[in-house]
């Protein structure tokens, strides 16, 4: 009898934090939909959009010319126009595939199906996530889960249209999928559209999987996919006169983003600069050029990176290791390379990991859910971000001002990537206390 009272009242409790996790999906969708730029309805989505029209009709999808030109066609209007300065084509020729289905349709239609979409596969990634943690306590997962939803920056990548949503769905998919295991094809074709959209967010949860012999095939299947693909997809640059420099063109875009003033330069002459996550939005205010920068950068990743590299091998496999490892790879995929703070919803992977130390682990479990979790430090530091900028008579003082009060996405991710990484040493079985995996 009590075992059943017990168990009804689990149901109830993990009831009512989907009432809540609902509650917070149609908050957010509204606030998606009604999400709005002085820009391109759903403006991310142009590139994919126009340069997959510039490729079938075999012109340069790396010349902002025939973006434009290709963005009218489809119906797109000239005063929405994305400030090519900024809007700079920059993905890889892979990332084109996801535009083709899209190409033939008009702008309005295709951009709207497009919304629709990612909202629907980020928001049901999410919520696969507290599958991860035991029954028992998937309550507060489903919570944590839904706090993520709710969070401000879930609602700005949908509104943008940024492929980093339909990233981060498919990403969430394949984990899950992976760690549950389900049929591996799933979790093969998500890692696999995963890393062809956005390499730097995906490679590392596949490294991890390589490292574990019990997801290696997985792993191993999804990589090769990715470089035949790819391969694929160069051909397809080079079969036609037109595009055959395409490689060239994309190289100058890149340099142009990363020149003083550009959209992906850490230095104070960019002002989206706040908005980065990776280090060189910290390290660039203490040293000039750009190489000093990046090697200051890498000289806090990399050290890091070994660590949780070391932490890995020091453990055996179990379902603790899985969620610690999975959480501290997402607080490095943010660091070492251009990132936006829409790339931010990459840390619902630390949502398992976090209900798992909050019922296992006290001290670390509240520590982990202080320092990075995008529910207790990022939605305060927003609202204080965007007070301190907007604010007229707020006066930043020095550097200390501007990194603690201005570039805290890096700073706090730092934080975060130490946090999980020592929760994987600490807390994660060691091999004498499991058999091999």
């Amino acid at each position: 009898m009590q075992r059943e009272s017990s168990s009804r009242a689990r149901n109830y409790l993990l009831l009512a934090a989907w009432v809540v996790f609902g509650l917070c999906v149609a908050h957010s969708t509204y606030r998606a939909w009604q999400w709005d730029m002085p820009f391109a309805p759903r403006r991310d989505f142009v590139q994919l959009y126009a340069g997959a029209r510039c490729a079938l009709a075999q012109q340069s999808p790396y010349d902002t010319k025939c973006l434009e030109a290709k963005y009218l066609e489809g119906g797109g209007l000239r005063e929405h126009l994305p400030p090519w300065k900024w809007e700079l084509p920059l993905y890889p020729p892979s990332a084109l595939l996801f535009g083709v289905p899209f190409a033939r349709m008009n702008y309005a239609t295709a951009s709207g199906i497009w919304f629709w979409m990612n909202l629907c596969l980020l928001f049901g990634g999410i919520g696969l996530l507290p599958l991860l943690v035991e029954l028992r306590w998937r309550a507060l997962a489903v919570v944590l889960a839904a706090l993520v939803v709710w969070y401000p920056t879930t609602t700005l990548v949908l509104g943008m249209g940024q492929p980093a949503a339909l990233t981060l769905a498919l990403l969430f998919f394949a984990v899950v999928a992976t760690m549950r295991a389900w049929p591996a094809a799933f979790a093969v074709i998500a890692f696999s559209l995963a890393v062809l959209l956005k390499a730097q967010l995906t490679l590392p949860f596949l490294l991890y999987l390589l490292l574990t012999r019990r997801y290696r095939k997985i792993a191993g299947l999804s990589l090769l996919i990715w470089v035949v693909i790819s391969l694929a997809c160069v051909g397809w640059m080079h079969h036609s006169p037109a595009t055959a420099n395409w490689s060239a063109e994309l190289k100058t875009n890149i340099a142009k983003s990363l020149a003083t003033g550009g959209s992906a330069n850490p230095e104070e002459s960019n002002p989206t600069v706040p908005t980065f996550t990776n280090l060189q939005a910290v390290t660039s205010l203490f040293f000039a050029s750009a190489r000093a920068y990046n090697l200051a950068a890498y000289a806090f990743v990399l050290p890091v990176g070994l660590w949780w590299l070391a932490g890995v091998w020091r453990s055996s496999w179990s379902p603790a290791r899985d969620v610690l490892a999975i959480a501290g790879a997402a607080a490095l995929a943010l660091l070492p390379v251009y990132s936006f703070y829409y790339n931010l919803p990459l840390l619902a992977l630390c949502v398992p990991a976090v209900a798992w130390l909050l019922v296992h682990r006290l001290r670390w479990g509240v520590a982990a859910f202080v320092f990075l979790t995008p529910v207790a430090f990022w939605n305060l530091q927003l609202h204080v971000q965007h007070f301190v900028i907007t604010h007229p008579g707020f006066a930043i003082a020095g550097r200390v001002g501007t990194l603690l009060l201005v570039r805290e996405y890096p700073i706090a991710t730092a934080l975060s990537a130490l946090v999980l990484v020592a929760a994987l040493w600490m807390c994660a079985p060691r091999s004498d206390e499991i058999a091999p995996d």
